[in-house]
Parts: C-alpha cells; structure tokens; sequence
C-alpha cells in the first residue's frame, strides 16, 4: 500500500472536515523492509504545545496484514468482541493494515488526547474505509460503521470507544459460581480500570456492560473523583462501593472493582 497523492490529499481533506485543531501535516516514506511498513504521514495539531521530543500528534503507518497464525493480538480481541459476529472474516479479508500512533502526547490531559485520537481516527476511517477497526491495546475489534455513528464533539460522542473494551470471562474451576467482568484500556489514559464479579446465571450482563460503559466515561470526564472507599449507584439503584485492586486478569494494572452484594 503506497500512500499516493490521491489517497493522501483526499485522507487531509477528510481530517480538515470539522477537525479543529488539527493543522498542518507533514508526510515521510519510510525504509522498505519485509513485513514492515513502507511510508508513513505525521499529523502535527499546530494548537497542541509541542514537547522537548518534537510536536504532539499522531503518526500513521502502513504495511502487510499479519497471518491468522501470527497475528496473536487479534486473536485474543476475536474472543472479547461480543457485538460483532463477522469480525473474524472481515480481519481475515484484509489485504493492508494501517496503524495510527500517538506521538508525544503523554503530556496532554486525558480529553485532550482522546479528541486527538478521535479526530485522527474518525477522519482517516471515513477517507479509507476499512474492513475492520482493531484497537489491540484494550483488545477491542469494531465494525467501522458501528464507530462512524459516534461522531467526536458531539454530544453523544463515547469518548472512550473503541480505546476501551470490556470483557467477561468464566470461572476455569466449574462451579466457581462467578464470572469476571472487567474494562481493559483505561489505564492507558492514566485511568484505573474496573472489574467485578458476577453471578454466573445473572441476566444483567447487557446492562452491565452499558454500566460500566457510564462510569468510564465519567472517569475520563473527572479523573480522580472516584477512590477507593467510595460509593457508587449502581443497577437497581443500589449502592456499590469501589475498591482500589490490582487487576485478576492480566496485563497487570491497577483496578476499581465494584462490590456487587448478593441478593
């Protein structure tokens, strides 16, 4: 995949549309090499303050699809993608990968980055329209329609989309009587991660998912105001209280885990 004149004038007229803050771009062909990408397209927001290490943005890469046998981190987002049955296929039907990376944002706030990221994405999904929207660090595949329905700086807008998952996992010991719900993602924002047990033949698993879904979103909108200790309304309007944890299922990170009482 060659990032052409076309491709290229038509992927900055998409990121001009209703994207600002994002400004000027520079573009560089990267080093041939076997299974590695071939050029590359630095996106550099000129009202983001640039760091010692060079201008914050995002930096687009393309290159080969990974085989179905080596391609582990898709794998393991196929086994906690719940709404998307043909995710398998439309990965597998992929002839080119395109990644999209921060580049010196660490320093920005969490809404900061997430506009970055949503802007970036939401353009270049629009302008190259893709077969599928893999997020391997929170493990999380998405249909690009389903994504483009959440239009950034809107009210409506899902902030954590995609760049979240989150997954349910059975008890291994049968019987255990418990299944694992957790969020993957936010802690890559600076954010805990949440967790919780569940009964094995609750019925709340939709509702919980839509759950957890609300207080990420509340935690990307006020970091820090939720600890350990604290309570929470959770279904039913019952009270939950947080925990401060590490994380039962890996990678390790740090967790709230909610105290859902029996009964």
């Amino acid at each position: 995949m060659i990032l052409d004149a076309p491709l290229l004038d038509k992927i900055l007229r998409r990121l001009g549309q209703g994207a600002e803050g994002l400004g000027l771009f520079q573009h560089r062909v990267l080093p041939e090499k076997k299974d590695h990408y071939s050029s590359g397209l630095l996106l550099m927001p000129e009202l983001l303050e640039a760091t010692e290490h060079g201008p914050a943005g995002l930096l687009l890469l393309f290159g080969l699809p990974k085989s179905a046998d080596d391609d582990v981190a898709a794998a393991m987002s196929l086994e906690q993608t719940w709404q998307w049955n043909d995710a398998g296929t439309a990965i597998a039907s992929a002839s080119f990968r395109v990644s999209l990376a921060e580049v010196n944002t660490l320093h920005l706030g969490i809404n900061s980055r997430l506009n970055l990221l949503h802007k970036g994405l939401y353009a270049l999904a629009a302008a190259l329209a893709p077969d599928a929207l893999h997020f391997p660090q929170s493990q999380c595949l998405l249909e690009p329609a389903a994504y483009l329905e959440n239009k950034p700086d809107t009210p409506t807008c899902f902030r954590p989309y995609g760049l979240m998952n989150t997954r349910l996992f059975t008890p291994q010991t049968p019987g255990a009587g418990n299944l694992l719900m957790d969020t993957l993602g936010l802690h890559l924002l600076g954010l805990p991660d949440l967790q919780c047990l569940i009964p094995v033949d609750s019925q709340d698993y939709a509702e919980l998912t839509s759950w957890f879904c609300n207080l990420a979103e509340h935690l990307c909108e006020k970091p820090g105001e939720l600890k350990d200790g604290d309570l929470v309304t959770g279904l039913r309007n019952k009270a939950w209280k947080l925990r401060a944890h590490q994380a039962t299922i890996p990678p390790q990170r740090e967790v709230l885990e909610i105290i859902i009482p029996s009964g």
